[in-house]
Formats: C-alpha cells, structure tokens, sequence
C-alpha cells in the first residue's frame, strides 16, 4: 500500500515574512538610488513648498531644538494640514537632520516600508510574495509615485495599505489589522485635505455596501469617529479656509456653497439608492474586472467627460462633479445587475469611486 506525503498548506512563517520583506525594500531602495545617481531628479514645481518646508524644519530642528510646536509655528504652512512635518520630526528625535539635508530623496524608505508590510496581512504563498513586490514596484504608477517629491504620494500609498487591512479584516477579522487600517487611513488623513476626502468617499461607499448586506456598520462608524478625533488636532482653522478658497479657484461654475449643496445633495442620493435598491439587487456573480461591460462603459463615459471638460485648473470641480456622476450610475447598474454584497464588489465600487 503507497504512503501519501503530507502536504503542508501552511503560509510562511512571520520570520520569514519579516525578512523577505527587508530584503524586497532593500532592493527598491539600491535601485531608486541608481536611478537618482543616473538622473539627479528635482521635485516638481509644485511640490517645491513641501520640499523647502521639509528641509526647513530639518535645519532649524538642529538649532533651536526639535520641539513640533515650536517649529511648526516657526517654519509650518498653515494652508495645509500639519501631518507631513511628523517625518521630519521622526528624523530628527533619530539624529538624521544632516543626512537627509544632504539625501533628501531618502525619504523613499516611508513609503517602500509600507508595500513590505502587505503581505503580513495575507497567507500568500513565497512565490506569490516575490511577484507581488515585482508587480508593485514596477508597476508605472508606482515608479511615479516613488520618484516624485510629492506628499500626494503618501496619501495613494497609505491609503491603499489602509484598505488591504480592512479588506484583510473582513475575510479575517482581528483587532491587529484594524488598528493598522486606523495607523494607515490616519497618516493619509494628516497630509493634506485630499486624504481626508478620500476617507470620506470610502467610508460613504462602505456604509453603502453594509447597507446593502443588511449589516450593522458599526465598527466602521467607530473607526470613522476614531479616524476624526484623531485627525482633527493636525488641521490648522486656517486650512480649512485655504482649502474653501482652492475650491473657489479651480472652478468658475461652482461657489463653495454651492459646492456644498452639491455635496449634500449628493450624500442624499447615496441614502436614497440604498434604500430604494436594497430588495432591487441582481444575483449575478460579478465579472473579472478586466472582462466586465461596465468597465469598458466607465472608461467610455470618463473619456468622454474630459473631452467635453478639458483637465484645466478652471475647471476640474467641474470635471471632478461629472465623474461622480459616471460613478453614480456605474453604481447603480452594478447594484441591479450583480451580487452586491460580495467582497469584490465592495473593492470594486471604492475603485470607481
């Protein structure tokens, strides 16, 4: 009688998770570093701000003292949330101040150090690790992000850690992954006010999907709470008028209270659908991204939208409003047509939204 071998269905081990991950950033790193010895990048005019302001509390930090208070009122812009100036503080409680005055683009490591932590949240396979550092790193929007002096990039990279932890809690849940979803969402958050919009259009669309499943939201409505009280403190009041008046700025169309009707006009047609949709939903299992119609519709209706409203400044509320609109009845049909209350429906509606 033959003997089976036992095969071991076990992911690997945290240890080595740990190590393969160090190793994955290690690498990134020596080949961002080449790419900057071949290329000397600059920041981008726009970003130029962040980047004086970041060296700014570096070389003050080693005169007067790393005190956050102090150099925030010393060297802080009050247009933005305060967030950003935690890296330059943690730098400096390290003693760093001159090596990253002299490397600024060492700054790479706070957001490498975050793709290596994803796969502690999963089972995967090694095989399946290495590709995926592969993919993400290489991935062009990646190199893009990775490259450019850019405090948006903290917002994109921590955000999508923020929703793997929350996607990983949801297939199994435990304490540890939703403090590393709060860690994540609110560094995001602190950046800039694009981070605090992102967390609201995702918490809208989670509260949607719970709705539709006839779930109690409320662990998610504690995270929301915990994610403001937490957040609230690095908004300077004068942030909130700068970014009242960015909006006034870059559209002609809409004044900020009609930005703010529109907003809760909106909010009310997010309630409605729910309510109206929740006995209307379609049993069709969802389709491969890549193969689905309405994929190919939303990518249509986007296209369409910005040859009718060209991306310039003076118009991307607009523009910004009409996608939404796209979105809304990309959603709609999704709620019709398919099962929506899979976990991948979920991932998908945050992705259009």
């Amino acid at each position: 009688m033959s003997s089976k071998t036992p095969i071991n269905n076990e992911g690997p081990t945290w240890k080595w998770q740990i190590i393969s991950g160090i190793l994955a950033v290690c690498l990134m790193e020596v080949i961002l570093s080449l790419w900057r010895q071949v290329v000397h990048p600059f920041p981008d005019f726009i970003y130029l701000e962040f980047f004086y302001s970041f060296n700014d509390y570096l070389q003050v930090s080693q005169i007067i003292g790393n005190n956050l208070s102090e150099l925030l009122n010393a060297v802080g812009d009050f247009r933005y949330p305060w967030g950003f100036y935690l890296l330059p503080w943690l730098i400096s409680c390290l003693h760093l101040q001159d090596i990253y005055i002299q490397n600024p683009w060492l700054i790479t490591p706070f957001l490498t150090v975050p793709i290596m932590i994803v796969p502690m949240t999963t089972n995967w396979c090694r095989k399946k690790t290495y590709l995926f550092y592969f993919i993400v790193f290489f991935f062009p929007g990646t190199q893009i992000l990775l490259k450019g002096f850019n405090p948006q990039s903290f917002i994109i990279i921590y955000s999508w850690c923020a929703l793997i932890f929350y996607f990983s809690y949801l297939k199994n849940p435990n304490s540890f992954k939703l403090v590393g979803f709060l860690l994540f969402a609110w560094f995001s958050i602190i950046i800039k006010h694009l981070g605090g919009f992102y967390f609201v259009v995702i918490f809208l669309t989670i509260f949607l999907w719970k709705f539709l499943r006839k779930e109690s939201p409320k662990i998610e409505i504690i995270l929301a709470l915990a994610l403001l009280v937490i957040s609230y403190p690095f908004y300077p009041d004068e942030s909130f008028t700068y970014f009242t008046w960015v909006i006034e700025a870059h559209s002609r169309q809409f004044s900020p209270v009609q930005f703010l009707w529109t907003a809760l006009l909106f909010l009310f047609s997010i309630g409605l659908l729910g309510g109206v949709l929740r006995k209307k939903m379609g049993n069709k299992n969802f389709p491969t991204f890549l193969f689905s119609s309405f994929a190919v519709f939303l990518f249509f209706m986007l296209w369409l939208t910005v040859i009718i409203y060209p991306l310039r400044e003076s118009t991307s509320v607009m523009t910004s409003v009409l996608c939404l609109g796209v979105n809304f009845l990309a959603i709609l049909l999704i709620i019709l047509k398919f099962d929506s209350t899979k976990r991948e429906v979920l991932g998908y509606l945050i992705f259009i939204n």
